[in-house]
């Protein structure tokens, strides 16, 4: 069962994981992030970038993954340049982010692309809409 694969992996300025589609891998990702930024002197991030991290992993696993139960859901977390990048890749069909990004959101879905557009400076899905890159700007550094 894939639900309980966790593991962490560390690469050039960053982290890698590779996770079972399972919400309570989550927390154990926010956990590595908030480590991450700690070692990197970039606690005052913390919040925007775990809640677009937890924004999108949530989609990965409850959209992405719905039909994958033993998916794997892939997260990065690196300094590259003068931003923090963060991608995120599941194994499901993807979706139409570009219809999605057009639509209200509502109180039970839809708020994710806002979060991501309020909190980081760039986001972007690849065609297919299984893989989300987001970019924030690391204060002070220009």
């Amino acid at each position: 069962m894939n639900h309980t694969l966790f593991i962490v992996e560390e690469i050039a300025q960053g982290l890698a994981i590779r996770m079972g589609a399972d919400m309570k891998n989550i927390d154990l990702a926010s956990h590595q992030t908030q480590l991450f930024l700690k070692k990197q002197n970039l606690e005052a991030l913390t919040f925007s970038i775990c809640l677009g991290m937890r924004e999108a992993l949530t989609n990965a696993v409850r959209h992405g993954s719905i039909n994958l139960p033993e998916g794997i859901i892939s997260y990065r977390v690196q300094i590259i340049g003068q931003r923090i990048v963060l991608e995120i890749m599941d194994e499901g069909p993807g979706f139409n982010w570009r219809t999605s990004q057009k639509a209200c959101p509502n109180a039970e879905n839809g708020r994710g692309i806002q979060i991501m557009k309020n909190y980081f400076n760039t986001f972007r899905y690849n065609e297919k809409g299984n893989r989300l890159t987001l970019e924030k700007d690391i204060p002070g550094c220009f």
